[in-house]
């Protein structure tokens, strides 16, 4: 067992999600927060936005996994610094359907800000002016085969945004599905290339001010959910509520560079109401799925 998951008994709730026995399902929650960066690359401290709705093993395996974090020493004028930024953690418990027994774990962890959590007074969060936010944004149209079969998901978007604020580049990086069904490829690429579709048509303001204003272009995630039923249905998302979930595979988007989502952290990321922009300076070393080399 690694420092970063541990067995327990869980008896996941999953409404909605009927599956066969053996299918592999991830009950998951984002959660959000800061961390605090040392000049060697430890984690000097990190916060948890409303850990009140946070169930307690949420907070145990954060508290277990967060501190031995170790990122890249953040260098400015050739010294390292203490920094600050946003952070945006996936907790995953993983079993199959029929199975009582699975593990907890940081399944995926983002760096980063996004116009909305400024709103939240979050410490450590983009100033304004310094990030991408919308100007428009029209909500994708239910796709009709996907309402037919009743087949919801979440779709994590990868945009590039051009000076203009148009969407210049655009690719789906994973897509989770909430229902089990005999043709998850295909339904997974009807909820892509709806939301592709309305993202093509959405419209951006883009840094006026801070390191990020003299860019050319500028890449940030998007989550798009699709669920059935009225808002407090079983597949509404709610911070602190667990979510039921088939994942989906992680594709690989060459354009994105390190300003997309790295490695297989692509939904990692909350449905905040505002793109999410990656913090270049912080650089994970630690691998989610264990150490950092250290004894």
């Amino acid at each position: 067992m690694t420092r970063f998951a541990r067995w327990l008994l869980v008896a996941l709730a999953v409404p909605g999600l009927a599956c066969a026995a053996g299918t592999p399902v991830e009950d998951s929650m984002v959660v959000t927060g800061t961390v605090t960066v040392n000049p060697a690359g430890d984690v000097q401290g990190y916060t948890l936005y409303r850990q009140d709705r946070l169930p307690r093993m949420v907070r145990q395996i954060v508290q277990q996994t967060v501190p031995h974090f170790q990122f890249l020493p953040i260098m400015v004028d050739g010294k390292a610094i203490t920094a600050e930024t946003g952070m945006s953690l996936r907790i995953v418990v993983a079993t199959t359907t029929g199975a009582k027994q699975g593990t907890i774990r940081v399944a995926a962890a983002e760096f980063g800000c996004d116009a909305g959590r400024a709103r939240k007074l979050l410490p450590g969060e983009c100033p304004p002016g310094t990030s991408v936010s919308y100007v428009r944004r029209q909500p994708p149209n239910y796709p009709w085969a996907a309402l037919q079969a009743r087949v919801g998901g979440e779709v994590f978007l990868v945009l590039q945004i051009d000076r203009q604020g148009h969407v210049s580049q655009a690719a789906a990086r994973q897509v989770n599905l909430y229902s089990l069904t005999g043709w998850p490829e295909h339904y997974r690429k009807v909820l892509a290339e709806a939301s592709l579709r309305a993202a093509s048509r959405w419209q951006f303001t883009v840094p006026t001010t801070g390191p990020n204003a003299a860019k050319d272009h500028w890449v940030v995630q998007v989550p798009v959910n699709y669920w059935m039923g009225p808002p407090g249905s079983a597949q509404a998302r709610h911070y602190g509520q667990w979510n039921a979930y088939i994942p989906g595979p992680v594709q690989d988007i060459p354009w994105a560079g390190a300003d997309g989502a790295s490695g297989g952290n692509a939904d990692a990321i909350s449905d905040g109401g505002a793109p999410f922009m990656r913090d270049a300076r912080f650089v994970l070393k630690t691998t989610l799925s264990g150490g950092t080399g250290q004894s």
